[in-house]
């Protein structure tokens, strides 16, 4: 099994700063904090609220916008706007609470909410393709978005997992990141130099050695 080498570096101390930063935060944002008196016992909700904010942002900005952008059937369009619009506003909710238009909280519900717009849209696009295209729809797919439909209508009404699972697992990932991270800066820790007295010390030491080492060598005798 071969060793990893790793290089010494002189910023080793950023990796062990970031390690124990991430430690620290995965200690307050755990989620036994919320039975418990103190100032940050929601803080791991809220950090939870903008983990699912930035989900959504992404999932908007990434994949939906590309859809939008395509253009087609006017009433798919219609749909795809009413579904980037329902779940921008939920993004919006979740980090300004005020905002919030849907009241739909939840991991798991806006999850829910997600497959349920986006296999309905997907069930609309199968009846509107059949009129437009000589290719029949791929059925595994209309399949595949009456699941999604399903499945996100009993995540809404009934969800499938709590928030605090969701954020268990968020604070295993930062304890398993600071403990990557603080191993990494301790492995690349660069030797310490050493002083010249150490160094007059290691070059006397080794002088005195080589006679010594000449007068235990056996003589041979000519043949």
């Amino acid at each position: 099994m071969k060793k990893i080498k790793v290089a010494p570096t002189r910023n080793f101390w950023i990796y062990i700063l970031l390690g124990a930063l991430s430690f620290l935060a995965a200690l307050l944002f755990a989620p036994f904090w919320q039975s418990v008196d103190v100032p940050w016992a929601s803080l791991g909700r809220s950090v939870l609220d903008l983990l699912i904010a930035a989900c959504l942002f992404v999932y908007l900005f990434t994949f939906l916008l590309k859809k939008l952008l395509r253009g087609g059937n006017s009433a798919l369009v219609v749909l795809k706007v009413l579904e980037f619009s329902c779940l921008f506003l939920i993004a919006v909710g979740c980090i300004l609470k005020q905002f919030r238009v849907i009241n739909i909280s939840g991991a798991c519900a806006i999850l829910g909410l997600c497959l349920v717009c986006r296999g309905s849209v997907e069930i609309f696009r199968a009846y509107y393709y059949r009129g437009g295209n000589s290719r029949p729809y791929p059925v595994w797919w209309l399949a595949v978005s009456l699941g999604m439909v399903i499945l996100g209508t009993y995540c809404v009404a009934k969800p499938l997992f709590s928030d605090n699972i969701v954020l268990w697992l968020f604070v295993v990932l930062l304890l398993m990141l600071s403990v990557v991270l603080i191993t990494y800066g301790v492995a690349c820790r660069p030797e310490p130099k050493k002083s010249e007295k150490q160094k007059n010390e290691k070059s006397a030491t080794e002088k005195s050695e080589k006679p010594a080492a000449r007068k235990s060598e056996p003589k041979t005798k000519d043949k």
